[in-house]
């Protein structure tokens, strides 16, 4: 079927493929892989800096937050706040480190030490909370913008590990097609 003389046939979503979501002519698109919740099956326009990522914005949003938040409470506990500013800032660094990397296990590395320093993040969140370092209000802030980050970076942590797996199912096929040639 076709309107205005562009085929809908084009439009149906078919399984194990993603859906183009765009009809501008050699626009530049990907799989959506590494965007909100690592969603491949709705295409996104093409990222090419780490900055672009919604996990590396909310990571470093975060980081910003606990640098605002931090120096109020540096006299009562300066301890906490070295630790969650450390934690903070990791995440951001290590989600750009793992975008930047070329081997897809280099990634997935990276990946998933920025999930560990959010985790992190969450435990000191949590802490200063029960101390009363944090409002509510602040907490809340906070949580919300680790949570999205954790989940976005998780679909990061997907999107490679099955980059990785897909890589060594083609190595196989390939090692079985040559052994079947001799």
């Amino acid at each position: 079927m076709t309107v205005s003389g562009v085929s809908l046939a084009e439009d149906l979503p078919l399984p194990g493929k993603p859906q183009r979501l765009s009809r501008i002519p050699n626009h530049d698109w990907n799989d959506g892989a590494g965007t909100c919740l690592g969603i491949a099956t709705r295409m996104q326009p093409k990222i090419s800096r780490p900055e672009d990522l919604v996990a590396y914005q909310t990571a470093d949003e975060l980081a910003n937050l606990v640098d605002d938040i931090a120096p109020r409470i540096e006299r009562k506990d300066r301890d906490w706040c070295d630790q969650i500013r450390r934690s903070t800032s990791k995440a951001p660094a290590q989600i750009s480190e793992g975008f930047c990397r070329f081997l897809p296990k280099d990634g997935a590395n990276y990946y998933r030490m920025a999930r560990a320093s959010l985790a992190e993040t969450q435990a000191h969140l949590r802490r200063g909370l029960r101390r009363k370092h944090l409002t509510q209000d602040e907490f809340n802030k906070a949580w919300n913008l680790s949570e999205v980050a954790l989940k976005t970076t998780t679909g990061l942590l997907t999107a490679k590990l099955a980059q990785i797996e897909q890589a060594q199912r083609a190595r196989q096929e390939s090692k079985r097609s040559r052994a079947n040639r001799k």
